[in-house]
């Protein structure tokens, strides 16, 4: 069942266009592009299968699997571009390894000097394919409650609105609670 839902959502005509969009991105080095909705939501469909937790579990499993392997297409396309634009070197660079001072008191993350590149590279894609999966799965639990036309507008809307309120809370409560 994990294999059949990783390759229903692998194969989509839609989820090809990561690879141009993730070059596009590395040449001309912008943050962000807004993806294809105009194929739907085809891949919340529910597969056939005798055991609904076997269902929920297993596309769960593909969701995780396939933000792991698209997050890993992206940073490969991005660091062969970049092996066309950039020096290669096998160590971080000095602003790396010693950010200003500026950056560490902002409590921007710090590098260990130590650190292989190729390491922090597989936990950036671990890391992004966490959060890609995460956020992957809130509209297919969605599709669950909520009638499939309304899908559209409820994630691009409500989601992150109940997300940025939700965060803003949190933030709040936390910044009560801790000590700076």
């Amino acid at each position: 069942m994990w294999k059949m839902e990783t390759v229903k959502l692998l194969w989509r005509k839609r989820w090809l266009a990561i690879i141009p969009a993730f070059l596009l991105a590395s040449l001309l080095r912008i943050d962000s592009i807004s993806g294809d909705i105009s194929s739907k939501w085809t891949y919340l469909t529910l597969s056939r299968c005798s055991n609904r937790s076997q269902w929920w579990l297993s596309k769960v499993a593909s969701i995780y699997t396939a933000a792991l392997i698209y997050s890993a297409v992206g940073v490969l396309i991005v660091f062969l571009v970049s092996l066309t634009q950039l020096p290669y070197g096998g160590t971080l660079s000095a602003f790396a390894t010693n950010p200003p001072d500026l950056f560490k008191a902002i409590g921007t993350y710090v590098i260990p000097k130590n650190m292989n590149p190729f390491v922090l590279t597989g936990q950036l894609v671990l890391y992004t394919s966490f959060a890609l999966g995460t956020f992957c799965i809130i509209p297919v639990f969605l599709s669950m409650i909520i009638p499939k036309t309304h899908i559209e507008p409820t994630v691009s809307l409500v989601y992150l609105l109940i997300v940025a309120v939700g965060f803003s809370c949190a933030g709040v409560y936390l910044v009560r609670k801790a000590d700076f």
